[in-house]
């Protein structure tokens, strides 16, 4: 560039007298010259200019390490699963803990139902039984609710895999708090509940009755999230899948309890939790207000650290259990768990919602809050239990 302006300036010089013109122009033309091998120049430098620098790649997924069979203490084998604990026992069935031989990057819950005839209960219906869990499961894709994988068949034995929740049970929970939980942490339990009931019931075109909500049946996972578990005696609104006439009396609250037949439907659940339209000569259909009857007993339950009566009668006020209690907490308590269903709330979004506004009102605490909440009772109850998932 510098070059080209020396010899446009000497040419002109020279050109001067020969031309006889104004030493104005050239000048003015220089300078226009100048400018335009300035723009130019600039413009080149711009397309010169290094690029930016490329942000590096995001480092790659962490891939879980697969669980080493070798390290664990199988208890049997079924089909391609291996079995290494036992979680629990039913009125039908045994769960494990189990991991696929052959992908074994995680680890599974494995329902199995046994088909022998020493059980109490007809081969037919325990199979219509199972059949009706895995197919509810089946459907459901929810936060908030165990998630299904697979079922299968060996012998006599049916098995439904699930997803393995690494987390302790409300009950043990409420064990390990040793006390009436804060009103803040019950308000946040509900509504999150809520959410899962809100969501089984708005199926179509069958509502889905969970019909057995009870702190043995909520597990409470490390990073504070509940679900759901154990489907094994949910109804569909529509009374012809009803599955059992009866199942055998065990233990309250640790496995779910016969409570008798009234009229067209099969009344099961858990005494002291379960609706009055669950216990015998009732003389009506369980419907989806069933579970909010079970979650305002539950709620009750956190809030006083005392266990439910058996039969279902007006429970006493948290106000004298529970100091953190507002008084307007009583009402909805009150409402969600009325001996006549038509004075509960209409549905879990409408229980839920009135959680909300008097969390809102009263407490001022973000979810985030309580769910963080809900950690530190994982982590209390983690400590006490000294429990390896792994």
């Amino acid at each position: 560039m510098w070059l080209a302006l020396a010899v446009f300036c000497g040419l002109a010089v020279f050109a001067l007298p020969v031309l006889k013109v104004s030493f104005l122009l050239p000048v003015v033309g220089l300078v226009g010259l100048l400018a335009t091998l300035v723009f130019f120049f600039r413009l080149g430098g711009e397309n010169l200019r290094a690029p930016a620098a490329v942000p590096p790649p995001p480092p790659a997924p962490v891939k879980t390490p697969p669980i080493a069979l070798g390290e664990l203490k199988i208890l049997r084998e079924v089909g391609r699963y291996a079995l290494v604990k036992e979680l629990g026992r039913g009125a039908f069935g045994t769960v494990y803990k189990a991991v696929d031989t052959k992908n074994p990057e995680r680890f599974w819950a494995i329902k199995e139902m046994e088909l022998t005839l020493g059980s109490k209960h007809s081969l037919s219906d325990l199979r219509r039984f199972f059949d009706q869990e895995q197919k509810v499961l089946s459907w459901l894709n929810h936060p908030g609710i165990v998630a299904r994988r697979d079922f299968f068949t060996v012998g006599t034995s049916l098995y439904l895999v699930m997803e393995y929740v690494p987390g302790y049970t409300l009950r043990q929970v409420l064990t390990a708090n040793r006390g009436a939980f804060l009103q803040d942490f019950v308000v946040g339990l509900g509504e999150t509940i809520c959410e899962a009931l809100s969501y089984l019931h708005s199926q179509r075109p069958n509502p889905i009755i969970f019909r057995d909500l009870k702190p043995g049946n909520l597990m409470l996972a490390e990073d504070g999230s509940i679900k759901l578990i154990d489907f094994g005696i949910c109804r569909l609104s529509n009374q012809n899948q009803m599955a059992l006439d009866c199942m055998p009396m065990q233990e309250a609250d640790e496995v779910t309890e016969v409570l008798g037949r009234c009229r067209d439907t099969v009344c099961l659940g858990t005494p002291g939790y379960a609706a009055p339209e669950q216990y015998p000569d009732s003389g009506v259909q369980s419907d989806p207000r069933a579970d909010l009857f079970a979650l305002g007993v539950l709620m009750w339950e956190f809030l006083t650290d005392e266990r439910p009566p058996r039969t279902p009668q007006k429970l006493d006020r948290i106000g004298g259990y529970n100091a953190t209690a507002h008084e307007e907490l009583q009402p909805l308590l009150d409402r969600a768990t009325a001996l006549d269903r038509k004075n509960r709330y209409s549905s879990a979004k409408m229980l839920g919602r009135a959680l909300t506004e008097f969390r809102e009102k009263r407490i001022c605490v973000s979810p985030e809050k309580l769910k963080a909440d809900r950690q530190m009772a994982y982590v209390r109850t983690h400590n006490l239990l000294k429990t390896t998932f792994y």
